[in-house]
């Protein structure tokens, strides 16, 4: 692993905030005709915008770069707005009529002047879980390889207004890249998916992870979790810290394409176009499992960086880097 950048630097990239900064205004007009939310509109465009011609992009046209990944941006995103109306009713998130709730550590959700409703935390039915990742989660992809789902429930919903999916380690990348020795794959598990449905009450999502973590302890055997975000789809990263997570390394991301324009995971490329803009890297997190490890990851002042030979040597079912499958 090689030294990075300095905590919190050149985790942004300006041509992106740019584009989406000069189209606003179409994007929430476009959310609003569509009957979907703006947040949701901008983060498919966010996902599509590495797809964009590089001479758009270079040049300044950025209304002309936001038309080019208009339609499939918004195709996914009224997708998911429609599986979202029936996920509601499913997790029976109605139930909270759009009061000021708070999701408490005692597992209760309490908002004022309104009868408190009790919570549960425990596993999510596979199928509902792979349906969480294909139609609700923004990749809209399937990990194959989760092993555990998990959510928190209102009590008696069929289906959680949280949900998280982890998966055992098998990127030897992430391992090398820790700040702390004494770590092989086989010591951990990778936070793969988090989703929140529309109206999830506060602290809901943090709540959640507390959860995971004190049921991975008891049945992973792992002594880590590692997770990643993205800093070029605006996520907060707020409920990993407030979880413990801490930032420890930055990896390349790939951003790939199939003949649609549709953005396609890694795990799933073979005969895609790899965008050749610059953008920032994901920024992977650990979070200590047990004693020794959760006192050993602290905040580091300077990030490492997983050389993009590391991260290539890392898809089996690609044969090379982005280069290779450039239009």
């Amino acid at each position: 692993m090689e030294r990075g950048t300095a905590l919190g630097r050149g985790l942004s990239s300006r041509w992106l905030e740019e584009c989406v900064a000069a189209n606003r205004g179409p994007i929430d007009r476009d959310a609003v005709a569509s009957l979907i939310r703006p947040g949701e509109l901008e983060r498919q465009v966010r996902l599509h915008l590495p797809s964009a011609p590089s001479w758009l992009v270079a040049r300044g046209c950025y209304r002309e770069a936001y038309e080019a990944v208009r339609t499939i941006a918004l195709d996914r995103a009224v997708a998911i707005q429609a599986e979202h109306e029936s996920a509601v009713v499913a997790a029976k998130v109605k139930l909270l009529n759009d009061a000021d709730f708070v999701c408490r550590r005692s597992l209760w959700c309490e908002a004022p002047g309104r009868s408190p409703l009790r919570l549960r935390f425990g596993d999510v039915d596979p199928e509902v879980g792979r349906r969480y990742q294909m139609r609700l989660h923004y990749l809209r992809a399937v990990r194959d390889d989760t092993a555990f789902h998990f959510g928190l429930f209102l009590e008696d919903a069929q289906w959680p207004m949280a949900y998280i999916a982890v998966s055992a380690c098998d990127r030897q990348y992430m391992v090398g890249g820790l700040p702390v020795e004494g770590y092989g794959i086989d010591d951990i598990v990778v936070l793969t998916r988090m989703h929140g449905l529309p109206g999830l009450p506060a602290n809901g999502m943090s709540l959640l992870t507390k959860h995971v973590v004190r049921a991975l302890r008891q049945r992973s055997g792992a002594r880590v979790m590692l997770t990643a975000y993205n800093p070029l789809l605006g996520f907060c990263v707020a409920v990993f810290r407030a979880s413990g997570f801490s930032e420890f390394a930055t990896a390349p991301v790939a951003y790939g394409y199939d003949a649609r324009g549709e953005y396609v995971t890694r795990r799933m490329a073979r005969s895609v176009r790899f965008s050749d803009l610059k953008t920032p890297p994901n920024v992977l997190m650990a979070r200590g499992l047990d004693d020794v490890s959760m006192s050993a990851f602290g905040t580091p002042k300077f990030l490492g960086r997983i050389p993009d030979r590391d991260y290539w040597a890392a898809v089996p079912q690609a044969s090379g880097t982005p280069a290779d499958f450039r239009a």
